[in-house]
């Protein structure tokens, strides 16, 4: 995100060649991201030029800090690391596996994009580990140690198996002992709303429709 800031900010390197394909959405120099997103609003199959513009920018901005940096050992947190070609320059690869649900909450809570277009960028649409798993062949793949056990056990030993055909590690984070995230969820449900539901009914609202109409009730 940080990288796209700059390439997207005053004198940036992608702010000319989205003026030449997005002349509007370009204000002082740097790249109006409001503007930006009116566009691909209309024509959703833009992001894909977007892409092609923003992605060799930000490969070779990950180019220079590799050059410059001082540590031994760097950790990039890249969102399209497959589909770019980005896990060819790695040295070793680790994969969190989150359910669709989380990743398109984590989307949404960046306000930059509307439901159906949320849907458009998630590939992944199997909650299964062991379709993803061999078309990616990550080093490590991190979870929770929370499916030693139950229902997920059987998964558990399926991923250990199949992350061995290529030399994967499983690395289990340990759990705080005594939270159920759905015994949590479960108590939500049953208050009913919260402060932060009503929050994300409110950011989808304002991301789904240009004009809302409220009524205030005492």
């Amino acid at each position: 995100d940080k990288a796209v800031h700059r390439l997207y900010g005053k004198g940036g390197d992608a702010v000319n060649p989205i003026a030449k394909h997005f002349p509007k959405a370009t204000t002082d120099g740097s790249v109006n991201r409001m503007e930006l997103k009116k566009y691909l609003s209309k024509n959703f199959e833009q992001i894909t030029l977007l892409e092609n513009i923003v992605h060799p920018l930000v490969s070779a901005d990950r180019e220079k800090f590799i050059e410059k940096t001082k540590f031994k050992i760097n950790v990039f947190d890249i969102p399209l690391l497959f589909e770019t070609g980005s896990n060819k320059i790695m040295d070793k690869v680790a994969c969190v596996f989150v359910s669709k649900a989380i990743q398109m909450d984590r989307i949404r809570s960046r306000r930059s994009m509307a439901e159906d277009q949320i849907e458009k960028i998630i590939k992944q649409d199997s909650a299964s580990y062991l379709s993803v798993l061999p078309k990616v062949k990550p080093d490590y793949v991190l979870h929770g140690d929370d499916w030693k056990e139950g229902i997920q056990s059987s998964t558990r030993e399926n991923v250990i198996k199949t992350l061995s055909e290529w030399g994967g590690k499983l690395i289990e984070i340990p759990y705080t002992q005594g939270i159920s995230s759905t015994q949590l969820h479960k108590a939500l449900k049953e208050i009913g709303t919260t402060p932060d539901i009503r929050r994300n009914k409110l950011r989808r609202l304002l991301l789904s429709k240009p004009l809302l109409r409220f009524m205030e009730v005492h």
